[in-house]
């Protein structure tokens, strides 16, 4: 009853493909077929917008050359597009935008993608990286890793991940000589050079952390080991393991420490620190999102634009939180294997509870915006898996297995002695445990699980006491 999602793209009438030298329009955009970048599957041309004059980038995907390419794997582009559309709403400065998308079919009937991007008069920072014999003094990296942090702050707003963070996927865009530095690329390389590993592993292998290269469960974390092997590169000129293939990659993640190399004597202790918390292994002990946009290397908190600051109501906030847990459930299963059906019905759930809350949402633009990124985001992922995997188990048999598990984990840790992971592990189980007594429907039901809240309150009580500080950088 949900699945009624259709991608808003339209059809154009423009006749493609795009040829070199030869001057081209579609829907309001112009080309001469300059080539400014091209991948197995993608051109990207240098064009204008008719309207204002103004330089774009043109991305031509066309779908015959995707090959193999199956009908699952060509919708998971279609949510990516979608995720560019929701982080274009609002024009983010350091976020590459997509200004418009849509779909074109050549005489011989051939299909392609069509996507209209910022353009970068800059490089990739790889290439920038190379003209600095990739090193970068301290202040320098710091002031890309700010823009950097904030783009990252914006994705983490609209419960957005990478997967895929590497220097070759941010660019710079120059302008009246400042350089902006802009997340790109949103993982249409990713869908195709992933369809033979079942879509467990994403990304470049010198920035996968360590979860993903065992193939384990991993959450937004692992874009945050992305962000600590980038900035032990800039800072250091090298990363932090050599290695001449995955094999011996995946050996040294598991077996080696991480160590500063002598160039990074001249590093301040606070960036030293930053690189350290970001690059702890286990994901548990990794630094936190908000840690990270509060670390004091920084200068100051990493923010989102001030128009964008503007609260929103604290009941209704509170609401789509307690709706998220369910989605957020749901996407940490997409590691596992066989959890499809459960994700579906967890998805189910999310939409069905999201249409609850439509019921009492303030009547502000704020919260209207909020409410549809995400209900959007997640309709296109339920609707993508109804078509090929059926709803398995009860949403809320689901959520008390998530607790028993993170409960087990949490013990298991805090026997060896690992407070600060079992700590983790415990907060994950309240918030489950808290989400079934929130939902419970019989007086009894919600005695017994008030009396489990209280004594897992006294466990993690217990083993926060056991926690040292973490030492201060100054």
């Amino acid at each position: 009853f949900f699945f009624c999602y259709f991608m808003n793209h339209s059809a154009s009438s423009f006749q493609p493909p795009i040829r070199s030298g030869i001057k081209t329009e579609l829907e309001g955009y112009q080309t001469n077929g300059q080539v400014i970048g091209k991948g197995a599957t993608a051109f990207v041309y240098k064009g204008t917008c008719l309207t204002t004059g103004q330089p774009v980038a043109i991305k031509e995907i066309d779908f015959n050359r995707l090959g193999n390419i199956n009908h699952k794997q060509r919708q998971l582009m279609e949510s990516e597009i979608l995720i560019m559309r929701q982080l274009s709403e609002f024009s983010h400065e350091n976020i590459l935008t997509l200004r418009k998308d849509f779909l074109a079919q050549s005489p011989d009937g051939f299909k392609y993608q069509y996507l209209i991007l910022d353009f970068c008069n800059g490089e990739d920072f790889k290439a920038y990286l190379k003209k600095k014999r990739n090193i970068l003094q301290e202040e320098e990296a710091k002031f890309f890793m700010t823009q950097f942090a904030r783009g990252l702050k914006f994705m983490r707003f609209h419960n957005i991940s990478h997967r895929d963070l590497k220097p070759q996927n941010l660019l710079i865009q120059q302008a009246d000589g400042n350089m902006v530095l802009k997340i790109a690329d949103f993982g249409f390389a990713k869908v195709v050079e992933t369809q033979d590993l079942s879509g467990t592993l994403c990304g470049s292998p010198l920035y996968m952390a360590p979860e993903i290269h065992d193939r384990e469960f991993y959450s937004t974390k692992a874009d945050l080991w992305s962000v600590g092997i980038i900035l032990y590169e800039i800072t250091t000129g090298q990363t932090p393991f050599a290695a001449r293939s995955l094999q011996e990659l995946t050996w040294k993640l598991r077996t080696q420490p991480i160590t500063f190399p002598q160039s990074a004597h001249r590093l301040s202790r606070e960036c030293k620190d930053l690189i350290s918390r970001l690059l702890r292994k286990n994901p548990h002990q990794r630094i936190s999102w908000e840690d990270f946009f509060n670390h004091p290397w920084f200068g100051a908190p990493i923010t989102l634009p001030q128009e964008m600051q503007q609260s929103l109501d604290p009941a209704f906030e509170r609401d789509l939180a307690d709706c998220l847990i369910i989605a957020q459930l749901a996407d940490n299963l997409a590691s596992e294997y066989g959890r499809h059906g459960e994700m579906l019905t967890l998805y189910m759930q999310f939409l069905s509870e999201m249409r609850d809350l439509y019921r009492s949402m303030p009547d502000d633009n704020r919260s209207r915006r909020v409410f549809q990124q995400h209900y959007s985001m997640y309709l296109a992922k339920a609707t993508q898996m109804a078509e090929t995997t059926e709803p398995q188990g009860i949403p809320e048999k689901l959520i008390f297995a998530a607790f028993m598990r993170f409960s087990t984990r949490g013990n298991e840790a805090e026997m060896r002695g690992e407070y600060q992971e079992a700590m983790v592990d415990y907060n994950y189980a309240m918030l489950y445990l808290m989400k079934l007594h929130k939902d419970a429907l019989h007086g009894s039901d919600k005695q017994k699980l008030r009396h489990a809240i209280e004594m897992l309150e006294v466990r993690i009580a217990s083993i926060s006491s056991m926690i040292p500080s973490e030492p201060s950088p100054y």
